[in-house]
């Protein structure tokens, strides 16, 4: 791989960058079309691009092109149209390949950054290639969990039309999640809004999903500043939702409101800065192509300066105990680095209410003793929604529960342990 040190070393990004325009044009067609197909396909050979790092791309891409024409086809598309289409697809593949094997994410982002700060351009291209890569991840996903169960690769393709609607709402699915982490941490900024109350309230909340399930059923909560609350009940019970009612990411019926501030879509700035949300899955909300960039992506937002975002960034890693790991990528981290790091990303900011999504998910013994020390340690109210009632009992004074979107028990953990008919009934052990 080539490094990024100067102007000179932009062509490798320009050059491919500016032949994927062609593909987009569409009166540009036919042979030249082809011809330009073929190019790309030689300058795999003059950019050196190993068949191992390319294949591992290219299986999922093929998946997804083969179920796509299929797809067309049964719609009754015409075959030139869809041929052309499938060119051009295959064009942006490859001279995206080419790009991204030429040059790190991460020197990306140093080569368009300016005064230490990404451009709009950089993150642009970076998030691009975060979305391209879900894409690639899930596909990979299926393929392994096929072949896990005795599928042959012919025979894989073969039914790549059955997996196509299951692989499309997998993705958007997580890039909802990514999307969610984004907004997260990107509002413009850097005061947080005087809290004029000392307690979070919901009144009369709910919330129903588009596909007609209610998720939350009349909830009213008072939980005051400082207390760390466990949210429990089976899968389905609504503990996510409650959380993302709370973070602002879901509107409901009903009032939130969150130390003073109601959550509603023009306070959403003011809440970004006092509310830190961690979700379940840790790759979800790791964005950028270094550790040290990830914890600084919120604060760089928020409009600190890099110098000090930096300073700031590099103290939570070493509080973390992630010393060290600056310059690695998130997402060759171990599973509980990952939790780690995705932890102070978020604390990083100071937020008022930390909201906690399944946060021992994935974890070993070491990785949730790890998790429980550091969450001990934490000066911030939160919200701990989890299966994980071993964890919530070492941390978490007070228990709510959830059964089917309603509160069925709020009140002291102590109570609660003692409770193991309920617990058993409700789900929870």
């Amino acid at each position: 791989m080539r490094s990024a040190k100067g102007k000179g070393d932009k062509l490798w990004i320009i050059f491919p960058s500016f032949l994927i325009l062609p593909f987009l044009i569409p009166w540009i067609k036919g042979k030249f079309l082809l011809s330009l197909l073929l190019f790309s396909f030689f300058l795999l050979f003059c950019y050196r691009i190993k068949w191992e790092w390319f294949k591992k791309r290219f299986l999922p891409f093929l998946i997804s092109i083969t179920t796509l024409t299929c797809f067309s086809l049964l719609l009754g598309g015409s075959r030139d149209k869809i041929i052309e289409l499938d060119a051009r697809c295959a064009g942006v593949f490859l001279l995206f390949s080419l790009v991204t094997s030429q040059i790190t994410p991460s020197q990306l982002l140093r080569i368009f950054s300016k005064e230490g700060k990404p451009s709009s351009i950089a993150l642009f291209f970076y998030l691009t290639f975060r979305y391209f890569s879900l894409l690639l991840e899930e596909g990979q996903r299926m393929v392994r969990s096929a072949q896990a169960r005795g599928g042959e690769m012919k025979k894989i393709v073969w039914r790549s039309f059955k997996l196509f609607v299951n692989y499309i709402l997998r993705i958007l699915r997580r890039s909802e999640v990514v999307a969610m982490a984004i907004e997260a941490r990107g509002w413009e900024g850097t005061e947080t809004p005087p809290l004029s109350q000392d307690e979070i309230r919901l009144e009369d909340v709910s919330f129903t999903y588009p596909d007609g399930k209610e998720a939350l059923k009349n909830i009213n909560l008072r939980i005051g500043k400082g207390e760390r609350v466990a949210i429990l009940g089976r899968n389905g019970a609504g503990k996510s939702t409650l959380l993302w009612v709370i973070g602002g990411f879901l509107k409901p019926r009903g009032k939130v409101n969150v130390f003073g501030i109601e959550v509603k879509k023009e306070n959403l700035p003011k809440l970004r800065k006092i509310v830190g949300i961690v979700f379940e899955d840790p790759e979800d909300q790791l964005l950028m192509p270094s550790l040290i960039e990830d914890v600084m992506f919120g604060l760089l937002n928020i409009g600190y300066r890099r110098g000090e975002a930096e300073r700031l960034a590099r103290e939570e890693l070493k509080r973390f105990g992630l010393e060290g790991y600056e310059e690695s990528h998130p997402h060759d981290l171990s599973q509980g680095e990952k939790r780690r790091a995705s932890l102070a990303g978020v604390m990083v900011m100071r937020p008022q209410l930390l909201l906690l999504d399944e946060p021992s998910a994935n974890l070993d013994a070491r990785g949730r003793k790890e998790l429980v020390d550091i969450l001990k340690g934490l000066d911030a109210t939160f919200l701990l929604a989890t299966h994980d009632f071993q964890l919530v009992r070492a941390l978490c004074p007070r228990a709510v529960v959830l059964l089917e979107g309603e509160v069925v028990y709020d009140g002291a953990m102590k109570s609660l342990v003692e409770q193991r008919q309920l617990l058993e009934g409700w789900g929870i052990l």
